[in-house]
């Protein structure tokens, strides 16, 4: 379904996917990465519409909760119950490391989404949000996004299946999820 919405609407497909799925697993940086090493979309461009896409989502979702506040997410928690866990556990993050959180929980699967609401419900400084935001995103976004990219391009001359991309694609995001579960799991442990 990613490739799909990138392939049939290019860069605005990449914007609309980086927005949505802004969860810790870039899926659509990943895909637009692989489609920039086959030919079809410029590299530059990936990573300037994916990073807009991520600070779209974080902007938005931190202003709603920041306007709206605590009441909405009692509603949302009652309408979407599965919320609740990563929410609380964002909010735990948010609490103990401060903004360094937002810069580096965007590499935090799941627990990503949530922190820009964590942000605005605790109406963090708008100013320190938005930059220490705007940094996790470079990060996660364009860096990570352009390493990604070389190594997908000098791993494509080794192969003729340009198609492996989506593959380790997916592989890499596997074991980012894995990673995220080890991390709250160890956290759980230590607690005890």
């Amino acid at each position: 379904m990613d490739i799909e919405i990138i392939s049939n609407l290019g860069y605005l497909g990449l914007f609309i996917w980086s927005a949505v799925d802004h969860t810790g697993t870039p899926a659509a940086l990943l895909i637009g990465t692989s489609l920039a090493v086959q030919g079809t979309l410029d590299i530059k461009l990936v990573l300037i519409y994916s990073f807009l896409g991520a600070v779209f989502s974080d902007i938005f979702l931190y202003y709603l909760a920041y306007f709206l506040g605590y009441p909405l997410i009692i509603k949302l928690k009652r309408i979407f119950p599965v919320m609740t866990k990563p929410y609380n556990e964002s909010q735990l993050f948010v609490e103990k490391y401060g903004v360094q959180t937002i810069i580096w929980g965007r590499f935090l699967a799941v627990i990503s989404r949530y922190l820009p609401i964590v942000f605005g419900i605790l109406r963090v400084a708008q100013l320190k949000y938005i930059i220490a935001m705007l940094i996790g995103n470079i990060l996660m976004n364009v860096v990570i996004g352009y390493a990604i990219f070389l190594f997908w391009e000098s791993f494509s001359v080794f192969l003729n299946d340009k198609n492996i991309i989506l593959y380790i694609s997916i592989g890499i995001i596997a074991i980012q999820i894995v990673v995220t579960i080890l991390f709250i799991k160890y956290r759980k442990f230590k607690k005890n």
